[in-house]
């Protein structure tokens, strides 16, 4: 099966991470690290457009492309899982303490991985087999592949990193800002101090503080950045909405 959905895709003259035998930093981003998690490093959370694949729905053209995708999707999750599993068990850098909090963020992966396995997966594909067109299709599958990316690895992985950023969580950022560019998902630009644009897909907390003359509507605190699809087109399908507060 495996050896079919690669030459399935390579005839289609696209590669395939999960099933060519290199790794997911060596095919999107090259041998360059996204940054370092220690506090105050929000670089090392943003995925640029450079760094990211187009968004891997593109591809899809017909019912055939969306069971493949939803086979690799769950191959690449659990090759995720997996290389944070190693990271945990064989790194003797990390106490106790810290390989228990990896591992615990690890589940959840885990977690979204056999969910898309099972029935949650199954029912995406009855979804899309009921589409009349590609594009719905497309649409179906960018809907529901980035619910579960939001529902799983952003609320539940990497938000407790960006709110307690250490370096202990340095690899596993780096393998899941890998796999989220593999498929397509990027960070929109954005920084503290400079003009809150409102046609981002991003919350503004509430209580946000008064500031000094000039600071109104400006970026107090990023505390995580908007994730989108990648396409070539203004209204970016949004995977993740950023959370800022604001100077008033």
């Amino acid at each position: 099966m495996l050896e079919k959905i690669r030459r399935f895709f390579k005839d289609r003259g696209l590669f395939v991470s999960g099933l060519s035998g290199r790794t997911q930093a060596e095919d999107v981003l090259g041998t360059e690290a996204p940054g370092d998690a220690g506090e105050g490093g929000l670089s090392a959370f943003q995925i640029g457009r450079e760094a990211s694949a187009p968004a891997f729905y593109l591809n899809i053209n017909g019912t055939e492309d969306v069971e493949r995708y939803l086979q690799l999707f769950v191959l690449d999750m659990e090759d995720l899982h997996k290389a944070i599993a190693a990271y945990a068990e064989q790194n003797a850098d990390l106490d106790e303490e810290s390989r228990g909090k990896v591992s615990r963020l690890n589940v959840r992966i885990l977690r979204a991985k056999d969910l898309m396995g099972n029935r949650r997966g199954k029912k995406i594909l009855e979804n899309c087999r009921a589409k009349l067109t590609v594009e719905e299709q497309r649409q179906e599958m960018a809907r529901e592949i980035g619910k579960l990316l939001s529902e799983w690895v952003m609320q539940k992985v990497l938000d407790p990193i960006y709110e307690e950023p250490s370096p202990v969580y340095a690899f596993v950022l780096q393998k899941i800002n890998t796999f989220l560019a593999h498929w397509g998902v990027m960070t929109l630009p954005m920084q503290e101090g400079e003009r809150m644009d409102y046609d981002l897909p991003c919350d503004v907390l509430e209580g946000s503080e008064e500031g000094a003359e000039g600071q109104h509507e400006t970026i107090r605190k990023i505390y995580h950045y908007p994730y989108v699809w990648k396409e070539d087109r203004e209204d970016l399908l949004p995977v993740w909405n950023g959370s800022v507060s604001l100077w008033r």
